[in-house]
């Protein structure tokens, strides 16, 4: 019944209005604005479309890359669990991590803070999950992994000795190479990494070799380095690793320029 009145209602208007002598007005009229409508739509795709990518993290959502972060929470949960318990400071590093540094959104966080819940409660040593890590990935995924155990550990500015076997009992059980477990000792492990450290032996460790080294072993130090931190080498994990890789390389190329200009 409503319908029906209001069709009664706009065909008196309409007629009142001029009825069909208006049509080719209106039609034209129309076919004026037609091309700014179109272009105004096409504005508003291009705009929604491009807040939608700001919204959402660039990360690869693959079964390599949720592993690698259940992986890596797990890891780090375990570390700080070395002590008997995982404390509130502990939690939040590794969540601020994901937030400051992997630029991890709202849904995201969701899934870290459920992914530290679930690591608590979980029993699996951590030999057993740097075995599973040692059958999903290969060595430079590896090395990856530990340059980001030692930056979180690291982040508070305090290493105790739990912490510090742990990670060593992970330099082990993922099988590091000495000249790796090295390099990791010396720029995570260290009493010496600390603000006092000179530059040079940044450069050195960041390297991997002893103050003093020869040309030939910097050369030859630095080549290796690239190789195995190179950022095609994690492509699969996802940008949000790559540019972790990218940053690490950019100190390696760094490390040695500063080396070689030394000689």
């Amino acid at each position: 019944m409503n319908n029906t009145l209001w069709i009664i209602i706009g065909s008196l208007i309409f007629l009142v209005l001029g009825g069909l002598r208006l049509l080719p007005y209106l039609t034209a009229k129309l076919f004026e604005i037609l091309p700014l409508l179109i272009l105004g739509y096409i504005f508003y795709f291009i705009y929604s479309t491009s807040q939608k990518h700001k919204a959402k993290p660039q990360i690869l959502d693959t079964q390599s890359h949720r592993r690698f972060v259940e992986l890596l929470v797990y890891i780090l949960v375990k570390i700080g669990k070395s002590d008997g318990h995982l404390s509130a400071v502990e939690t939040r590093i590794i969540y601020g991590f994901f937030q400051s540094q992997m630029h991890y959104i709202e849904t995201d966080l969701k899934w870290i803070a459920s992914l530290i819940e679930t690591a608590q409660a979980e029993n699996m040593s951590l030999e057993t999950l740097c075995s599973e890590f040692n059958t999903q990935f290969p060595y430079e995924a590896k090395l990856l992994l530990l340059e980001l155990i030692g930056k979180i550990i690291t982040a508070d500015g305090h290493l105790d000795n739990n912490e510090k076997q742990a990670a060593e009992s992970i330099l082990h059980f993922l099988h590091i190479q000495e000249k790796d477990a090295y390099r990791f000792n010396q720029l995570y492990l260290t009493q010496q990494n600390n603000t006092k450290t000179s530059h040079t032996k940044q450069h050195y460790d960041t390297l991997g070799i002893q103050e003093g080294a020869s040309a030939t072993e910097i050369k030859k130090a630095y080549r290796e380095a690239c190789k195995q931190h190179h950022p095609d080498k994690v492509h699969h994990l996802g940008p949000e690793f790559q540019k972790i890789a990218e940053e690490k390389m950019q100190q390696i190329n760094a490390a040695y320029k500063a080396l070689s200009d030394r000689r």
